[in-house]
């Protein structure tokens, strides 16, 4: 009898059941996390920027909020940012379920993200670690497909390049004495103990 992962008489592939995103079931391998998290993470900046923008709460000149402005759409800004900041948090917690659910855990082992420090490693975790490259208690070797694939490695070499434009930028403001040295910093702290 042929398993779900075992191709069929004819020698193709059974299909795998869609993934939903009103449900943690199934497995999100770890190029489709990452694709479909950066995604998210994109959206919610951009909805975010755009309200920003439209609402006119930032001051471009001085790069700087306009907090007075704030109490002038509090509705919206109240509902709408909630409404925003909860589906953000369930299309997250979905998508870590699911990735989980890949690496053979259990998707409560996600509340590792409310303990500090703890949350860094585990989030290292759930994006390097390979996943279970047969079929485990949640279901069959998820296929990524394309986009996801493309997506993603287009996300990492973007992390990348911030990453190392980030540590120039502070590396230069450094050198040219716009930021002070860390251990001169740590000494100039360590006085008002």
């Amino acid at each position: 009898m042929p398993t779900q992962s075992s191709p069929s008489f004819f020698g193709k592939v059974t299909p795998q059941p869609r993934r939903s995103l009103l449900s943690g079931a199934g497995r999100l391998g770890r190029l489709s996390y990452i694709a479909r998290s950066g995604l998210c993470h994109l959206l919610m900046v951009s909805l975010f920027s755009i309200a920003v923008h439209f609402l006119n709460l930032f001051n471009w000149h001085s790069m700087m909020f306009r907090m007075h402005l704030i109490w002038e759409h509090p509705f919206l800004l109240m509902f709408g940012g909630v409404f925003l900041l909860l589906s953000y948090a369930y299309l997250m917690s979905i998508f870590l379920i699911q990735r989980l659910h890949d690496l053979n855990q259990s998707g409560w082992l996600s509340l590792l993200l409310l303990i500090p420090v703890l949350n860094l490693i585990f989030g290292c975790y759930v994006v390097l670690a390979g996943g279970t490259p047969k079929l485990n208690a949640y279901g069959v070797v998820p296929h990524t497909a394309l986009w996801e694939k493309l997506c993603a490695w287009g996300m990492i070499v973007f992390f990348l390049l911030g990453l190392m434009s980030t540590s120039l930028r502070i590396s230069y403001l450094i050198d040219h004495g716009q930021l002070e040295h860390p251990q001169r910093l740590i000494k100039h702290s360590m006085q008002y103990f």
